[in-house]
């Protein structure tokens, strides 16, 4: 029996870390991008602004995996609500339910499409 809790928590999980490494590698491209911009324009000794730029990209980066890594967290957090709730209301409804009638009607209308007696056609 595959449980679907785990293989929807592994698929949010996966998709995730995907966005991840995405969005790190296109934050790392504009920064590699500011960096050679940089050393192409600046005059004289760029090692301040250089310093400046890198520890900018290092807080930038962490700070982006910190925000994926919280939507993610957040979104396990839903699907695991979700099945909470979805188990609670289903023990709501087998208590609450009614005692089922009896199948006399059923068999009623067993009876009577046997006997022609429900003619649909136009």
């Amino acid at each position: 029996m595959i449980d679907e809790r785990a293989v929807m928590r592994a698929r949010i999980a996966s998709a995730f870390d995907a966005l991840l490494s995405a969005a790190m590698a296109r934050l790392r491209l504009h920064y590699a991008t500011r960096i050679s911009a940089l050393l192409l324009v600046k005059r004289g000794d760029p090692s301040a602004a250089l310093a400046t730029l890198m520890s900018e990209r290092e807080a930038a980066l962490a700070g982006l995996c910190r925000e994926i890594m919280e939507d993610r967290r957040r979104a396990l957090r839903a699907v695991r609500r979700r099945r909470r709730r979805y188990r609670v209301n289903i023990g709501r409804l087998r208590a609450e339910r009614p005692r089922r009638p009896e199948r006399t009607g059923g068999l009623r209308r067993t009876v009577r499409r046997r006997a022609g007696t429900h003619n649909h056609s136009p």
